[in-house]
């Protein structure tokens, strides 16, 4: 009997153990010689793009040898140089009974200023805001109104400079209240003021080449635009061009896979610009609330993502090339992460080109056994005469018994 249960076992084992097989990347991509050896941004293009993940947990880069080579992914956002960053105080920052949050700076220099740069933690909303200043946290006056803060995503970190500019002002304390409604606040991390290039808080944009899109407007007062991306470029920037009714006001949203990534509202313009979270699917959907309006004409959608690089420090007279496009892996760390603020963003760029395909190598027969056809069959028909036989053996000793 133990021979017997020993002999089944083995079976099932071989029946169901199968031979790992290495992660497969289906794509590959050659990169130009390197002619001095340090540091090099790979550009991602929405061509390249489209073979990665939004995360870019797919991509890898090679030596000669197969081995990995460190990298991190950088936006194309100015590095503020700590020696012209001036923090500024934070008196206070309340919510008022209305939802309003009320953030006061102080300004304790006597430099007349026109901006200030706000941190805020990374959130998919806009809001609406009114900046006031004062010389003595007492009498309030009126410096700018309903600005507007509009969503935008930094994939480098988890919050963004938001840069907030006015009339040059002498006043020394500033009151910046945001209009929430009924929706919890924004996270104000920190003021500043910066002395050096003007600072962009969201990365430069790349257009992604045209895509078609399909018009439907339906008797729920909903209109559908259909984005078709047969290509799988990365999305993160959406432009509509509206013709219609000169004064109007409308909800939007953007969908894909039929759940609602973001929201925005459009009104009395022909051009808009959204910075949402950053996507990849062959399909998308704008939807526009008309309500009992007669709905918009939608001339043309455009499409953009951010503007990234992988930074990588090659060797000088060494061939490099990448692997892509792989949804079962996770996505590397490297050491080289924690440095990534001391890499000058300045670095020159390799051209990256010929994408190919992968193809699997297939595993030679004479060595596997186990990956002929009729060998499972045959192992099944084993296992099911061990059965019958266990199975009649144990009849017999029970009427033995």
């Amino acid at each position: 009997m133990s021979g017997i249960r020993s002999h089944i076992i083995c079976i099932l084992s071989l029946c169901f153990c199968v031979k790992a097989q290495a992660q497969h990347f289906k794509n590959k991509a050659a990169i130009e010689p390197v002619a001095k050896t340090g540091f090099y941004a790979l550009p991602v293009s929405p061509e390249l793009s489209g073979y990665l993940q939004t995360d870019f947990s797919d991509l890898r880069i090679l030596d000669e040898k197969g081995n990995a080579v460190p990298y991190i992914i950088k936006s194309s956002l100015p590095l503020i140089k700590p020696a012209e960053y001036k923090p500024l105080k934070i008196v206070s920052n309340e919510i008022a009974d209305s939802g309003k949050s009320i953030i006061i700076i102080e300004n304790n220099s006597s430099e007349k200023i026109a901006d200030f740069l706000v941190k805020i933690k990374n959130a998919s909303v806009s809001r609406t805001i009114d900046l006031s200043g004062s010389d003595d946290n007492l009498h309030w006056f009126s410096i700018t109104e309903n600005v507007l803060l509009e969503k935008k995503f930094i994939t480098d970190d988890d919050s963004y400079l938001e840069n907030i500019e006015f009339p040059l002002s002498s006043y020394r304390f500033f009151r910046l209240t945001i209009y929430n409604g009924k929706n919890d606040p924004l996270n104000i991390l920190s003021a500043g003021k910066y002395s050096g290039e003007e600072i962009n808080s969201v990365a430069p944009i790349i257009r992604n080449p045209f895509l078609k899109f399909v018009q439907k407007d339906s008797g729920n007062h909903i209109s559908y635009i259909t984005i078709l991306n047969p290509k799988l470029y990365h999305v993160g920037y959406i432009s509509l061009h509206v013709k219609g009714s000169k004064f109007f006001k409308r909800d939007i949203g953007i969908v894909e896979k039929r759940e609602t990534i973001s929201s925005f509202s459009i009104s009395s313009d022909s051009v808009f610009y959204f910075n949402l979270p950053a996507f990849k699917d062959s399909i998308f959907e704008i939807r526009i609330d008309n309500g009992d309006n007669p709905p918009l004409i939608i001339t043309s959608v455009g499409t953009g993502q951010e503007t990234k690089k992988a930074i990588a420090y090659l060797e000088a007279n060494a061939n490099y090339n990448l692997e892509l496009n792989n949804d079962s892996v996770a996505a590397p760390q490297y050491d080289l992460q924690n440095f990534k603020d001391s890499i000058s963003s300045e670095v020159p760029e390799m051209k990256i080109s010929d994408i190919q395909s992968i193809l699997e190598k297939p595993v030679a027969e004479s060595k596997n056994i186990f990956n002929q056809a009729w060998v499972w069959p045959i192992l099944f028909f084993v296992l099911l005469i061990l059965t019958l036989f266990t199975l009649r053996l144990l009849k017999d000793v029970s009427k033995k018994a």
